[in-house]
């Protein structure tokens, strides 16, 4: 495996401010300048000087311009380029260009890209040219829709694949363990951390990957491959070694990840939960690994979490589409399916993961119930949920059989994960056979695949794939108008595979 060495990465943007993330293969100060593309001006708008933390391995973010006092500042839906220079010799880390938000509120015609599931490695421990074929072509994909921003939707990172290099397999571990470990569990927190950074550095190292972070502003959350496979749905999970690999691995997202979101306090927050506002567009996206657990009492998420979440949608009641980003689709296995995995397999497999079996369960239906109560309050506004995780790309109406407002889910995954032919045909088939969900008192649903326009009909579709989403409130005389995209590659060029009409649709 190659390891990164420099990299740039445009974190959160608002109408006046933008979060740059930084990496560097070596120690130093940094500094962070900015111009406007148009009208272009020899000097920068604004400029900052960052130190690189040894313990965040020379990563770091910086808020523009508020660390920059008496600059400029940015300007609303403005085009700027930046670059990230050492200063003690003026070479370059990384440069890049993006584009500030709106105006909260204002109406916009605007796209931006879900991908999940960065997975690019064979079992050797090589790149594999298919998986970067489509890293490239979701670049070109990404700039051909002007996407204003990406939600990377969780599994950025693997810590356990592939197999022959995962580091919870005892005869790879041993040629990257700290001195006296011979298995993950017997790692400090801190010692974990390391290991996980050194995760990053690797499955960062491709060009395409830091292009897309580098041109689009991005927007994280984790999943389970950032700890390792299927976390929280094993009860085993809350023994005191499986709780120091949790901090390690939370602290090396916050390094990579999170702080592109957040700035660092002194201590991490208890998950990593965050909105994002673009114009008339609200976005919430949600952590359902950090307190996820699989015991009597077993979680998604907190009772904070779910406050927060009520609390963005009552926030959000005056805006015109509402999305929800969780890593894993709320509604994915067929009801009876998901009864029988509950009782015959073990738990922490893959299908004990899903929110429809084992104590999870409770936490979707209580979910889904709060989702269609702010349905059923602003029926003019959709609310749409987006996801990743499962190895499949598809869209989905929910029709509820109260007739509130059609839920729509769109999940897209994975970006560079390749699957075998026979797992990719039993994900298809889950997505086929799920045709309802029963939230319990009452909340019953009917559950279609979104048709396609033209000859971009295959929903699902197993293969690598982008997910685009197209928003249009310019008009306010109607409901907010969106469309789902999905992208595969041909010849490293994007291939849309998939199209819906304008949602939601005409009645």
């Amino acid at each position: 495996m190659e390891s990164l060495g420099d990299m740039v990465a445009i974190g959160a943007v608002t109408s006046c401010s933008v979060r740059l993330w930084m990496r560097s293969r070596a120690p130093g100060r940094l500094r962070a300048l900015i111009w406007q593309v148009a009208p272009a001006s020899a000097a920068p708008a604004v400029q900052a000087e960052i130190d690189l933390p040894a313990a965040t391995d020379y990563t770091a973010s910086v808020g523009l311009p508020e660390a920059a006092p008496g600059s400029g500042g940015l300007r609303p839906a403005t085009a700027y380029r930046f670059r990230v220079e050492r200063t003690a010799d003026g070479s370059v880390v990384g440069e890049g260009r993006f584009e500030t938000a709106p105006e909260p509120a204002s109406p916009q015609r605007f796209a931006f890209g879900l991908m999940s599931c960065n997975q690019p490695f064979r079992d050797d421990g090589t790149l594999d040219p298919v998986s970067l074929a489509m890293l490239h072509a979701a670049d070109e994909c990404l700039d051909r829709h002007n996407a204003k921003f990406v939600i990377t939707a969780g599994d950025q990172m693997y810590a356990d694949y592939p197999p022959s290099r995962s580091l919870l397999r005892e005869s790879y571990f041993r040629t990257v363990a700290p001195p006296g470990r011979q298995r993950l569990a017997e790692c400090s927190a801190e010692e974990i951390r390391s290991l996980y950074q050194r995760r990053y550095r690797e499955y960062w190292s491709a060009r395409s990957w830091q292009a897309i972070h580098a041109r689009f502003p991005t927007y994280p959350m984790w999943d389970d491959h950032e700890i390792f496979d299927n976390w929280g749905s094993d009860p085993q999970h809350v023994e005191p070694a499986w709780k120091r690999v949790l901090a390690g691995a939370r602290e090396a997202y916050f390094d990579s990840q999170g702080s592109r979101v957040f700035a660092r306090g002194e201590q991490l927050p208890d998950d990593f939960d965050y909105p994002i506002q673009y114009g008339d567009a609200d976005v919430y996206v949600m952590d359902l690994r950090s307190n996820r657990t699989a015991d009597e009492a077993g979680r998604v998420y907190s009772e904070a979490q779910e406050q927060r979440l009520r609390s963005f949608f009552e926030r959000c009641e005056s805006k015109r589409v509402r999305f929800l980003v969780l890593s894993v689709p709320p509604i994915h296995l067929p009801g009876g399916l998901a009864a029988i995995v509950d009782r015959v397999t073990p738990n922490g497999d893959d299908l004990s993961d899903r929110w429809s079996t084992g104590p999870h369960l409770a936490d979707r239906n209580r979910l889904l119930h709060l989702i269609h109560h702010y349905q059923q309050r602003r029926p003019e506004c959709p609310i749409i949920v987006l996801s990743g995780d499962i190895h499949i790309g598809c869209a989905q109406a929910i029709r509820w059989k109260d007739r509130a407002p059609t839920l729509y889910q769109f999940v897209s995954s994975p970006i560079a994960h390749r699957t075998s032919a026979m797992e990719t045909i039993a994900c298809e088939a889950a997505v086929r056979l799920t045709r309802s969900v029963d939230a319990g008192h009452g909340l019953v649903g009917r559950i279609e695949l979104l048709r396609g326009v033209g000859e971009a009909t295959s929903n699902p579709y197993g293969k690598l794939n982008l997910g685009m989403v197209e928003v249009d409130t310019t008009d306010a005389a109607r409901p907010a108008r969106v469309r789902f995209y999905l992208y595969g590659e041909s010849d490293g060029k994007p291939r849309c595979v998939f199209r819906t009409p304008e949602l939601p649709e005409k009645d």
